[in-house]
């Protein structure tokens, strides 16, 4: 189901609006303690919508403002502050690099188990990938010992298909995990949401 970008008084939300945070998701509470952390953080605040995703949540970016930070939250969690008259230089910059991010890409998705006598960080370091074109997010579960992430390029990069594949080879071969498990490489296509 597809959140409509409507904020808590059903006034409507476009990319551009500053919204205060209102409230944020139970769901937070499995979220590990970085995560909530943030969440909390943002209450109070007022945020400039950076994008909707897919479901219609809003990416609020805290920089400069908060720490290097973004959260996704759902449109009944905020309360528009104040529509744009004009986009700013540095809100026109930041529209100009998601629409970058919003074009087709390769991906593939990783679940990791780190050894019990390893650590998250060295998790990060054992999967670091020194492709230049090639991005990658991750979420950490310590009291599991698991990580899941992705890994993606986009698709109009040169050699990006191959690129990605030896990605994945590499990936694949790491011997340091408990347990690994990967995806195929699948295409991405944009969510482009509003």
């Amino acid at each position: 189901m597809k959140l409509d970008p409507i904020d808590i008084n059903g006034k409507n939300l476009k990319v551009g609006d500053w919204v205060r945070v209102v409230a944020v998701p139970l769901s937070i509470q499995n979220m590990p303690d970085d995560s909530k952390e943030a969440f909390s953080r943002a209450v109070g605040e007022t945020l400039q919508i950076e994008s909707f995703n897919g479901i219609g949540c809003l990416e609020l970016d805290f920089w400069p403002k908060l720490g290097c930070d973004t959260i996704w939250l759902e449109p009944y969690c905020v309360k528009r502050y104040r529509r744009y008259k004009k986009f700013s230089k540095r809100f026109k910059k930041i529209l100009e690099l998601n629409e970058e991010l919003e074009r087709p890409r390769y991906m593939f998705s990783y679940k990791v188990i780190w050894p019990v006598n390893g650590s998250h960080e060295e998790s990060v370091l054992k999967l670091e990938y020194a492709q230049i074109d090639i991005g990658q997010g991750w979420s950490v579960w310590p009291e599991e010992r698991r990580m899941e992430g992705y890994f993606s390029i986009l698709k109009h990069k040169v050699n990006a298909l191959q690129k990605i594949s030896k990605c994945r080879d590499h990936i694949g071969a790491l011997t340091y995990f408990d347990k690994i498990e990967i995806g195929e490489i699948v295409t991405e296509e944009s969510n482009n949401a509003n």
